[in-house]
């Protein structure tokens, strides 16, 4: 709601922002100013009159802009409010870490050797400062845009030259024995502190092994989303904006089983009211998971492989896929990557997916050299539901194959 009257003829305010419409001359400007959320009158009003005194928009509002100005209105701006809340959260977080020096400035007086200065003092951490780069870039493009700016300063980095972004290659080798001493790991291991927030992590680590999902997809998982009658569970607004729909395993079945039959208990223990909300809660209830890393950490310390991320396991996922033989087209729908037009126009159901899942999952649990009830199983020689029974079964008479050594070559294919 606007205070006072414009003093500037012509001046008005039409769907949330400043909106000058004046003939001037036999020329007629007609141009949107800024929104009325984030810029005064008066600033409106010098603007106006910049313009009507034949100034250009971009000089008219360089000069009162800031960089935050731009911001802000960039995520409020139609395209802005579409993003993603972690996008947005990204944007937000550069801007507070990254760049803030420039936040306060005058979008027109930052000039292109600043920005290069600025980038090449980020050597040091070439990944979060090329995001960053990409953001301010994506910034003075919107300015430019609006016509605050004629040129963008980051061009001249783009032009010579940016920090080389390395592939990223992590995985869990299923040849030599590596899937099958992780999947052990995720039996046998314990931190040293038990908690009960151990088990939760271990099963989320367990669901990006054996779907391939991306690490957000499963921290944020909702009961509501679970149907133990289709067996099925749906992903809501994925990174593709596209919901996605993944058929249970035998394996997963048993874990959401598991851990649903846990809510009441859980429910009881927690403060919170999220246990029956997410899959995978907090350890206090007042939401989600957010961080399994330690337990990360420790499975690979405890399985003697590499340390690997989250999205490592996402990449092992498609690695087993492809060496079972599984088509291309189907391992793009699996894990919800993006397809061509011909792509969009086949109609893939869960279940035509489902027997793929079973195999990526039954490789996995055929992998681990282990005894059961006398019975040794060497890595590729188990059987389908070793893994499903150890952690959601009976574990009595389990022991670690003694042959199961580091440097073994376990992989016999299936």
């Amino acid at each position: 709601m606007v205070d006072h009257k414009p003093n500037v003829k012509g001046l008005s305010v039409r769907h949330g922002s400043w909106h000058l419409r004046r003939m001037v001359k036999g020329r007629l400007i007609n141009k949107a100013i800024g929104r009325i959320d984030i810029m005064p009158l008066q600033e409106a009003e010098k603007i106006a009159i910049d313009l009507l005194n034949g100034k250009s928009l971009f000089a008219a509002t360089s000069s009162t802009k800031t960089l935050s100005d731009v911001i802000d209105d960039w995520l409020s701006s139609p395209r802005g409010i579409g993003f993603k809340q972690s996008y947005r959260d990204l944007i937000l977080r550069y801007s507070r870490t990254k760049f803030p020096e420039f936040m306060g400035r005058p979008i027109g007086d930052i000039d292109k050797q600043e920005i290069r200065d600025w980038y090449r003092k980020g050597a040091n951490a070439p990944t979060s400062t090329d995001g960053a780069f990409r953001v301010l870039h994506t910034a003075f493009e919107y300015a430019i845009a609006l016509e605050m700016i004629e040129h963008n300063p980051c061009q001249t980095v783009s032009r010579t030259g940016r920090y080389k972004k390395s592939k990223r290659t992590g995985h869990i080798a299923s040849n030599g024995g590596d899937i099958g001493r992780f999947a052990w790991a995720l039996v046998q291991y314990a931190p040293p502190q038990r908690k009960r927030s151990h088990e939760t992590a271990r099963d989320a680590i367990l669901l990006l092994l054996i779907t391939g999902m991306r690490s957000d997809e499963v921290k944020s998982l909702k009961w509501s989303n679970v149907d133990f009658v289709k067996k099925q569970f749906t992903l809501i607004d994925t990174k593709n904006r596209r919901n996605h729909t993944i058929p249970m395993t035998r394996l997963m079945y048993a874990m959401f089983k598991s851990r649903y039959e846990n809510i009441v208990n859980l429910g009881k223990t927690l403060k919170g009211n999220q246990a029956s909300t997410y899959v995978f809660p907090n350890r206090v209830g007042s939401g989600h998971i957010t961080d399994f890393r330690k337990t990360m950490a420790g499975l690979c310390e405890f399985a003697g492989i590499n340390r690997i991320t989250p999205h490592d396991l996402r990449r092992t996922f498609v690695t087993i896929g492809n060496e079972l033989d599984i088509d291309y087209e189907s391992i793009k729908r699996m894990v919800n990557h993006a397809t061509d037009v011909t792509g969009d126009y086949m109609q893939v159901t869960p279940v035509s997916l489902r027997d793929k899942f079973e195999r990526i999952s039954n490789h996995i649990s055929m992998s681990m050299p282990v005894s059961i009830n006398g019975i040794s199983y060497e890595s590729g020689a188990g059987e389908p539901d070793n893994l499903l029974n150890l952690l959601y079964g009976d574990k009595s008479e389990v022991s670690f194959h003694p042959s199961a050594t580091k440097d073994a070559d376990y992989y016999n294919g299936l």
